[in-house]
């Protein structure tokens, strides 16, 4: 008979050793450091809260704060406490339950001084743990508030899967719901099982070593209910994993991305889930069966043949089923499944509605100059690139350093003379790096908002290939008349700014000098509150902000100041477009964002990136134009919001777009209030929405491999596209897609619209041309169309178009020209319109050249039938495509927009403008040397007026002979200078 010893779990017997303790005023040192440690965190953490609150109260959208802030809240404590009560409770019953007595054995002797060390501490020791696993927990839930708030304000979608015959909205909205709250079951029990169990080690309950039984039958019973609850939880993970093969992903030659059951899923896996549901429900039930039988023995067995059934029906079975069901006749095995994966994709990503026709791809017309007069009619066909020309925007209407434009320009419509105009546009924001002198007062109260609108025709150049400006100067003047021209909110301000307060800002400069001005909108946080300016110090790091002499009565903090951010800061639900552009609407300067609601929950639906998809050759270059997405991967995408930022205000409004989508239906009752109705957007509003440009690279990247609705062709693969590679430089990147007044064979008229090209996956020729509707608010927005090629014939694609321009003998010997001395060659976007059964191609080039580096429009490319023209205007390239070189003398159309030729030093009158200009520019290089940018403002805008008399003079004395002069070169060393 073994020896007992008594039982050292309530402590230590033996006399205590008192250990040093520190003197009293190191304890009050530490205490009074620990203090100021626990005051300066509490502070840092509510000054995140309390600025993240006046913010968003600032904006009107209080009530999204509080919103997600209570669901955090709640979902912390809630499952927090869960956790917490879970391992507690555990631990306490596993204490509770140890045995009176412990055998005598070198493992108890080695425990037993482990007992004696934590008994004093037992309490706290509990409290510390479950207290740990609360937090972690609870920060966990806290993440979970979308799923949540989808799963309680989830609307029914209407439409059923085609497997289970259930709404969608269970799989986009319940379903991720259920599979969070099993895993947190799953979490608890295991952390449960581990914390028990390792109690029952230290107390004696369970024994390793030691002599006797390896349990107590209290420890073994306690153990199996924990075990039972896991493998109850694992039934009922199988159970949910039937309806989760509707949205499960796996590879599938046939997609890079297969959604849904294929029949291996249907006939073999969905069977094994259910058996396996039922072998695990009886097998939990041998585990709680312990509380009585107090052994192992039988749900030991049970749980070995749960395994083993996992390992023979759930792998094994299916294996089988695929290679000797499904391999030998797999097209006919898996056409059903293919059939209803096109149809809840083309569903899902709206392009069930995409118009495939039939286009030759060849012209039948004879006598080609008879299209001469349809290519106005066809398109008005955009030579300024709004992506090559910003610098000549910066050079030609900076006016001051502490100006810049975007990277990348914006196409818009705008009404002259009652014909719509595609625009290019953009806004002089404020850039910190041009300023004078760098410092606090001048980065963020002096300098502080941009100023104006400038925009150009998108169809036509000005003199020297220069935009034709439509809006210019500072302040601005032109064709879109009166409206408040300050930007304090736009896509390149990212710093904050003080505004409304004792310190004056820089409005503007002009010939008499700068302008001051005094912000007066209600924008942005008021900092009158010693309070708010602590908190703000220390958010922004910035001590001034605490005691600066600059801040007073008024005093306000603008910041997220970029138009995207305040649209996803206020909808945090929402997928953000990449590409916000401004328009100026009844007086105002307006940013327009287009937003998206996505899921990745629809059943039988292809996954896409939305990273990868919307990716090309601009965003490669600009991370500003990258979409700001809630989830990467879905399978689900509608443009269900349009929002608009007050680029004076920063006002952030949300209108309801898709009125039917169900996704944003259901945000809607989530943040009642914030999503304003379709019939509050204005008419002049709506003449600037437009059709978004990441959906529409979304959508042309799964109809590379959805314009086919036939499941046996999807499955051959035969008709696979691809988007094609961007020809005009070198990054390897998609091709972006562009905006084009245009009309496709079956509209009786232009619409503004979105299009791009498709290539036979693998090749370069074209396969189909693809355009969409973009014109908000007309009966067509949002119909994509498709020109399918024939596969018999060969049209040249990008690619090619832009190897037969380079490899053109008399081409490439005028781009060498061109590229002379220190001059660099630029491609603009190379346009394809349908014209007549072919394609034809349009493509601007610019030339870079002189002392000031800003493109220019020099050349035009052009080809239709395998015939080249490379012209110094679009007409000139028409006319010699077409064979009607004659009309090259003759006014060119209305909207063909020819660049104008340079002025003849012919003309007195036109060399003496040239004088002047060559003298502003001189005059503008030696205030650039010496800093004085009052006068190097007044020279650019002497070289501006000389340069547009020059042009005016030019055209008087083209009036005058009847005809065109030969071109001359500009000022030695002007602006236009190429």
């Amino acid at each position: 008979m073994a020896f007992q010893m008594p039982d050292r779990g309530g402590g230590p017997t033996g006399p205590r050793i008192r250990v040093g303790r520190p003197s009293r005023r190191v304890r009050t040192l530490l205490m009074t450091l620990g203090v100021l440690a626990v005051l300066g965190m509490a502070f840092t953490m509510f000054a995140g809260f309390w600025t993240d609150w006046l913010w968003y109260r600032s904006v009107n959208y209080s009530s999204v704060f509080t919103t997600t802030l209570w669901t955090k809240i709640g979902l912390f404590f809630v499952f927090g406490l869960l956790m917490a009560l879970s391992v507690g409770v555990n631990i306490w019953l596993a204490h509770r339950l140890r045995p009176p007595l412990s055998a005598m054995s070198m493992e108890q002797q080695s425990l037993d001084r482990y007992r004696m060390g934590i008994a004093p501490y037992k309490k706290w020791l509990l409290l510390g743990i479950t207290a740990l696993v609360g937090l972690i927990a609870g920060a966990s839930a806290s993440g979970q508030w979308r799923t949540w708030l989808m799963w309680v304000n989830g609307v029914s979608f209407g439409q059923k899967d085609p497997q289970f015959h259930l709404d969608v909205s269970f799989f986009a909205f319940d379903l991720p719901w259920y599979r969070f709250m099993l895993g947190f079951g799953f979490a608890a029990a295991i952390l449960s099982l581990i914390a028990a169990a390792l109690t029952h080690y230290l107390y004696g309950g369970l024994r390793i070593t030691s002599p006797g039984a390896r349990a107590t039958a209290a420890a073994t019973g306690h153990l199996s209910v924990l075990l039972g609850i896991f493998v109850a939880l694992k039934a009922v993970a199988y159970w949910l994993d039937r309806y989760g093969l509707a949205v499960k992903s796996s590879d599938f030659k046939a997609t890079d991305s297969w959604t849904g059951l294929r029949y291996v899923d249907a006939n073999a896996y969905l069977p094994a889930k259910t058996i396996l549901f039922c072998i695990a429900v009886i097998c939990a039930l041998l585990f709680f069966a312990t509380l009585w039988r107090r052994t192992w023995q039988l749900p030991v067995i049970g749980f070995g043949l749960m395994v083993l059934s996992a390992i023979l029906i759930g792998g094994l079975y299916p294996a089988i089923v695929q290679k000797f069901q499904v391999q030998p006749n797999e097209q006919a095995k898996e056409a059903p499944y293919v059939a209803k994966n096109l149809k809840a994709t083309r569903e899902a990503y709206g392009i069930d509605d995409a118009k495939v026709s039939e286009y030759p791809g060849t012209s039948k017309t004879e006598d080609k100059t008879k299209l001469r007069d349809d290519v106005s009619d066809t398109a008005s066909i955009r030579i300024m690139d709004p992506n090559i020309v910003s610098p000549t925007f910066q050079q030609l209407q900076q006016i001051r350093n502490y100006y810049a434009f975007p990277t990348n320009l914006d196409v818009d419509r705008y009404s002259k003379d009652g014909k719509d105009q595609d625009t290019v546009i953009g806004l002089r924001e404020i850039n910190l790096n041009g300023i004078p002198k760098n410092s606090w007062i001048n980065d963020h109260f002096r300098y502080t908002h941009g100023y104006g609108v400038v925009a150009a025709e998108g169809t036509s150049a000005g003199a020297n290939g220069r935009p034709k400006f439509t809006e210019s100067d500072l302040p601005s003047k032109g064709d879109l008349g009166t409206y408040q021209q300050r930007v304090y909110y736009g896509e390149k301000t990212t710093m904050y700014s003080i505004v409304g307060g004792p310190q004056k800002e820089i409005d503007y400069s002009d010939d008499n000098g700068e302008k001051t001005y005094t912000y007066e909108a209600d924008s942005g946080v008021n900092l009158s509150s010693p309070i708010n300016r602590a908190a703000y110090a220390l958010a922004f790091s910035e001590p001034q902000i605490l005691y600066s002499g600059a801040i007073g009565e008024g005093s306000r903090i603008l910041y997220n100041r970029t138009p995207k951010e305040r649209v996803e800061a206020v909808a945090p639900w929402l997928t953000i477009d990449g590409d916000a552009y401004p328009a100026v609407v009844d007086g105002r300067i307006q940013w327009i964002v287009d937003a998206y609601t996505t899921t990745n929950g629809y059943p039988y639906a292809s996954r896409t990136t939305l990273g990868d998809t919307t990716a090309d050759s601009l965003t490669a270059t600009n991370d500003s134009r990258a979409v700001v997405a809630q989830q990467n991967q879905v399978n689900y995408i509608r443009n269900s919001v349009k929002a608009t930022v007050d680029a004076y205000t920063g006002e952030v409004k949300l209108f309801q777009w898709d009125t039917q989508d169900p996704v944003l239906k259901t945000w809607m009752k989530a943040f009642p209030n914030t999503v304003e109705p379709k019939s509050e957007i204005s008419e002049n509003l709506m003449a600037h929405l437009r059709y978004p440009q990441d959906l529409f690279k979304v959508q042309r990247e799964l109809l590379t491999r959805y314009h086919v609705e036939d499941a046996t062709t999807f499955l051959s693969g035969s008709e696979v596209w691809q988007v094609p590679d961007d020809p005009t430089n070198k990054s390897g990147d998609a091709v972006p897609p562009y905006y084009l007044s245009m009309k496709m064979p079956d509209q009786k008229e232009q619409a503004f619209s979105l299009t791009t090209t498709f290539t036979p996956n693998g090749r370069d020729n074209l396969s189909a041309y693809m355009a969409v509707d973009a014109e908000a608010g007309t009966p067509g927005y949002g119909q994509i169309r498709i020109l399918k090629l024939p596969t018999n014939t060969t049209v040249n694609g990008p690619k090619q178009v832009q190897s037969q321009f380079n490899s053109e003998q008399d081409i490439a010997e005028t781009i060498r020209l061109l590229r002379g001395g220190d001059s660099e060659v630029e491609y603009g976007n190379l346009l394809a319109v349908p014209l007549d059964g072919g394609l034809l191609y349009v493509e601007p080039v610019y030339v870079r050249g002189g002392g000031l580096k800003y493109p220019l429009l020099r050349k035009v490319l052009v080809t239709y039938g395998g015939a080249t023209a490379f012209e110094d205007t679009l007409g000139e390239a028409l006319d010699k495509i077409f064979g009607t070189e004659e009309a090259t003398t003759e006014p060119p159309e209305e909207g063909e927009g020819e660049p104008t030729p340079p002025p003849s030093s012919e003309d007195p009158t036109v060399q003496e403008a040239l004088d002047d200009a060559q003298k502003a520019f001189d005059d503008g290089q030696e205030a650039l040397k010496d800093g004085d940018w009052e006068a190097y403002g007044r020279a650019q805008k002497d070289l501006q007026d000389a340069l547009e008399r020059a042009e005016k003079a030019q055209d008087a004395a083209d009036g005058r002979s009847g005809g065109t002069s030969s071109p001359s070169p500009s000022p030695t060393g002007s602006p236009d200078s190429g």
